[in-house]
């Protein structure tokens, strides 16, 4: 019975990588690219937004950016039909972003706006990883 738990623990792992992989080079092989050119438009980010937790694309949270509330991100085109826009952060990130998080903001406040993000989201940031390798060794302990 061990041994069979064992193999069925492997068979799981070894799937689970493989789903990663296959999702990993669904995301390389995309179109979705970090834009070359400057932002558009300017938005204030009303509040703070973890598309793994709050994403209405089960599918697609990769590609979100995360958001703080209070941060001025920059936006390139139009919204999408589902209300998204490309957008990038001052830290460099790309992804999509919610229109109904967002008020508009000025390229003025984007250009004041350290490109650090402030200790809250700083903390909060770290939450989220400690609690996503909390969630993952918690799975690895029950695959075994």
């Amino acid at each position: 019975k061990e041994e069979a738990a064992r193999i069925a623990a492997e068979k799981e792992e070894a799937a689970e990588k493989e789903k990663e992989e296959k999702k990993k080079h669904e995301i390389e092989d995309s179109d979705f690219a970090p834009p070359q050119e400057t932002p558009d438009a300017y938005w204030r980010v009303l509040y703070d937004y973890d598309p793994y937790a709050e994403s209405p694309n089960e599918e697609g949270a990769d590609e979100e950016l995360v958001l703080h509330a209070g941060e001025i991100i920059g936006t390139i085109g139009e919204m999408d039909e589902d209300g998204f826009f490309d957008a990038v952060d001052k830290r460099g990130s790309f992804g999509v972003a919610p229109s109904n998080f967002l008020e508009h903001s000025t390229e003025d406040m984007w250009n004041k706006q350290s490109q650090r993000p402030s200790e809250e989201a700083q903390r909060k940031e770290e939450e989220e990883e400690k609690e996503a390798a909390r969630i993952a060794a918690e799975k690895e302990e029950a695959a075994r």
